[in-house]
């Protein structure tokens, strides 16, 4: 008879991923494991890290990752474009090391666009390139939400640490399920590991703490975050949102006006 499966629970504080990103890092640990004293300064480790992006993006070994995994977002299937190599599930608004691989700042551009527009017209971001609706929301860590989005290579994850590249929305919710076909590299929080084939994992929301962090947010941004936030709870429908978005908007630009007025040297 099958022996029964094996239940871990893992803590999940940032980030979660599965495919490309997950090979570099589990080789990169691999071979640090191995001869520890390859691995002497950050800049050799970093060397070392590059010749396992390489060595991954030269092998392939993740790519169609759709066909190799099932994702769900809150009980709906996730469709995973067959460009794509790696499936990442983020918690935060911040990757390997700070990038933003869902793209905030695309999102305050679009609604500031949205914004001095007509307030009837639907807002630019709510739907995203993934035709779901939810796509296109702001990535906030206070909502208990979940970001699922996809990588195309190892070399688009390393023009990403530079800001040139984002990765493709997919869904955003509040629990997601990841079942696996094949045996695939998997990590949790930067700690690399193999995932079995048949494998399920399911991440939920467990619990929030407060935190101390040096925010580079403005304003503006606090004031959308907390707009969209009422949207979501049903506090206001979506025509008061885009008024309340032109509102920032406007105020937000007559402040930056007046700061550079106040600034500028007397005639």
């Amino acid at each position: 008879p099958p022996q029964p499966r094996e239940r871990k629970t893992l803590t999940m504080s940032n980030y979660f991923g599965i495919g490309v990103d997950a090979a570099v890092a589990l080789d990169f640990h691999q071979m640090r494991e191995r001869r520890p004293d390859w691995f002497w300064s950050r800049l050799v480790n970093k060397l070392w890290y590059f010749r396992s992006g390489a060595m991954t993006w030269m092998g392939k070994t993740c790519a169609n990752i759709g066909s190799k995994i099932d994702v769900i977002c809150d009980g709906e299937a996730v469709d995973i474009p067959p460009s794509l190599e790696g499936v990442i599930i983020l918690n935060i608004p911040s990757f390997g090391g700070g990038t933003d691989l869902w793209g905030r700042a695309e999102d305050e551009e679009n609604e500031q666009y949205d914004s001095d527009s007509d307030s009837t017209a639907p807002s630019v971001s709510s739907v995203a390139s993934c035709g779901r609706p939810c796509c296109g929301r702001r990535q906030s860590m206070q909502d208990g939400q979940l970001e699922v989005v996809g990588v195309h290579g190892a070399l688009q994850l390393g023009a990403s640490q530079v800001g040139l590249y984002k990765a493709q929305r997919l869904a955003q919710g509040s629990s997601v399920k990841v079942t696996n076909k094949v045996t695939l590299p998997m990590e949790v929080d930067g700690e690399p590991s193999w995932f079995a084939k048949d494998g399920v994992i399911e991440i939920t929301h467990r619990g929030q703490a407060f935190m101390l962090v040096n925010s580079k947010e403005t304003s503006h941004a606090v004031a959308t975050d907390v707009v969209d936030w009422a949207l979501q709870q049903k506090i206001i429908d979506v025509n008061q949102r885009h008024r309340m978005l032109k509102e920032i908007a406007q105020r937000a630009g007559a402040r930056k006006l007046n700061s550079w007025t106040r600034l500028s040297p007397p005639d």
